[in-house]
């Protein structure tokens, strides 16, 4: 019975670090996280790199 328990507990803290690491492959499913949309910036900019330009010409 405690062998049970514990493979449960193990399979909940190996799925809860193996989430977050899904995220930062260009999945944004919601980028409420600061650090999540400096990622989607940076994809952006690298896609885009002729708006940087003229954010800078503008500016």
């Amino acid at each position: 019975m405690k062998s049970i328990i514990s493979l449960a507990i193990l399979i909940f803290v190996s799925a809860s670090f193996i989430k977050p690491q899904k995220k930062n492959k260009g999945v944004f499913v919601e980028p409420k996280d600061g650090f999540y949309k400096e990622i989607e910036k940076g994809i952006d900019d690298f896609k885009n790199p002729n708006r940087k330009k003229k954010e800078k010409v503008l500016s």
